[in-house]
Order: C-alpha cells, then sequence, then structure tokens
C-alpha cells in the first residue's frame, strides 16, 4: 500500500521541486527586501484555516491512513501548544512593534509549531526527498516571518520547531506499534473517544479548557470515529474518480461547515459541532464519494 502511495506521489516530484523553487525565492526576496505583505503571505502558509483546507485532500485523494494519522498529529501538537501557552504565559514582544495583529501568549508559537508538525509528519512518513526540501523551506519560512512580523521572539519559534517535530516522531512510533497489533472495530471507537476525552480531562483538570480544547478533542473524536467505520471493511483501492470527488466534497462542505456554523459556537457545543464535521468530512463524504 504505502510502496504504491509513494510511487504514485513520484509523479508529483516536478511539482513539488518548482513550488519549492518558487517559495524559496519569495523567501529570500522578503528578507532582502523586509516587505511587510511578502511576510504576511509567508505567515498565512502556518494559519489555521489552511491546514483546515487541505486535510481533505490528503485524506480523500492520497491516502486515509496517512490522513487521519496527520490529522491525529496535528491536533495533539496543537493541544500541547495551547497548553504551554496558558500554562507558561510568556509574552509577546512589545505591542507597538507589530506588523499584524494577533492574540495569545508568545511561546511556543503556534504557527511554527504546526507548520513544523504538518510537514515533519509528511516527510517522516514518506521519505521523499523532495517533499523534505520543501518541508525545510515552508517551516523555516513561516518560523522566521513570525520573528519579521515581530510578534514572537527566537525562542518562541524555536520552542514551536522542536515540538513540532519531536510529537510526529513520537505518533509515529506509537503508530508502529498500534499496526502490528489487530484491534476490532470495537476497540479502535474506544481508543478514539478514550484519547479525546483524556486531552479533554487533563484541560479541566489543570484549568485550562478552552474552546480551542474543544474544538481540537471534537476533531479526534468525530473524525476519528467516521474513519475507523469508513476504513473497517472498506476497498483498499479506489479509483481517481472517487478521490478527487471526495477532495472536492471535503473541502467544499467542511469549508461551509466550518465557516457559516461551526465557528458560531462556543464551549460544549463547539465540541459536538466539529464532532459532527469530522464525522461529515471522513465518514459521510467518503462514503458518498466510493459509491459514485
Amino acid at each position: 500500500m504505502w510502496l504504491d502511495l509513494i510511487k504514485n506521489l513520484r509523479y508529483a516530484r516536478p511539482g513539488i521541486i518548482g513550488a519549492s523553487a518558487i517559495l524559496l525565492a519569495l523567501f529570500i526576496i522578503s528578507i532582502i527586501t523586509d516587505n511587510v505583505t511578502l511576510w504576511k503571505l509567508i505567515t498565512h502558509l502556518g494559519d489555521e484555516e489552511f491546514y483546515v483546507g487541505i486535510f481533505p485532500v490528503i485524506y480523500h485523494g492520497i491516502s486515509r491512513s496517512l490522513g487521519f494519522g496527520l490529522l491525529l498529529t496535528f491536533c495533539s501538537s496543537m493541544w500541547c501548544g495551547t497548553m504551554l501557552k496558558d500554562l507558561l504565559k510568556l509574552p509577546r514582544p512589545p505591542r507597538h512593534l507589530w506588523r499584524i495583529m494577533v492574540h495569545g501568549y508568545g511561546f511556543p508559537s503556534g504557527h511554527a509549531l504546526g507548520t513544523t508538525t504538518f510537514w515533519s509528519y509528511l516527510a517522516l512518513k514518506l521519505r521523499m526527498v523532495s517533499l523534505a526540501l520543501l518541508a525545510a523551506i515552508i517551516i523555516t519560512a513561516v518560523s522566521y516571518s513570525r520573528i519579521a512580523l515581530r510578534v514572537h521572539y527566537i525562542h518562541d519559534v524555536l520552542g514551536g520547531i522542536s515540538i513540532g517535530v519531536l510529537i510526529p516522531t513520537v505518533s509515529i512510533l506509537i503508530e508502529h506499534i498500534l499496526l502490528r497489533r489487530m484491534l476490532s472495530l470495537s476497540t479502535k471507537l474506544a481508543l478514539v473517544f478514550v484519547y479525546g476525552l483524556a486531552l479533554l480531562s487533563t484541560s479541566i483538570v489543570i484549568g485550562l479548557v478552552n474552546d480551542y480544547v474543544y474544538m481540537i478533542c471534537g476533531v479526534i473524536m468525530g473524525s476519528g470515529t467516521g474513519h475507523v467505520l469508513l476504513t473497517h471493511g472498506s476497498p483498499s483501492r479506489r479509483s481517481m474518480r472517487s478521490r478527487v470527488l471526495g477532495s472536492l466534497l471535503g473541502m467544499i462542505i467542511g469549508g461551509i461547515l466550518y465557516y457559516f456554523i461551526i465557528r458560531r459556537l462556543i464551549g460544549l457545543h463547539l465540541m459536538l459541532g466539529f464532532m459532527f464535521i469530522g464525522f461529515v468530512v471522513t465518514y459521510i463524504i467518503g462514503s458518498i464519494s466510493d459509491r459514485l
């Protein structure tokens, strides 16, 4: 399965190298000119909305196991980041220096953490030189943009990068251990809910639960349930039509739910909302694309 996946991705190698060259050129120009507009453009590659949009493409278009592992790792990383921010309460640079408006504490940088987690996971799993090159450029560019925009100190960014490398490494090791075991459907579903509720309970116990935590736990439990049900006995090989349709429906329907419905909720309602959107994007859309 993984050999077929990597073989198919090799056809995208020219595009990956081209994207790397463009981003590297943009990064160099931004450093030379110190152009705020270019830095804002680069820093958007680390925005939450970017990853919300790209997840359905990886999950439905490339590999469901890769996509879910990436989502679970990313959510775990973001949970660690928000816990550290609220525990340490380290300040950002003085507000009058900021070139963009931000909120929250400084350490670790969420953009550096999320970007490093996302691209490190892909690079470690797929082991493609071209993808590793793109990952290194994006991580460096986005992380440096937070300093250039004067909203983070260098230790905030380095902390985010360090955690963003550690968590995917641990996640992949755990995946290898679990893959050796033949787990039943009920056991897999139980593990999904135990993990999501464990993160939520930990946040409540230490008094750091917030809407972001509710969102993360909802995504884990909703998408996890959908993924387990969808992949239990589903075909291992899917047509290109199914992959494209699933990717498009995931981005469109997921985006609509995220922007026009889910973002209006708070607290436990927010968690239930993200459980719903996670289940829809994985199971509902996956089932539809497999049958059409």
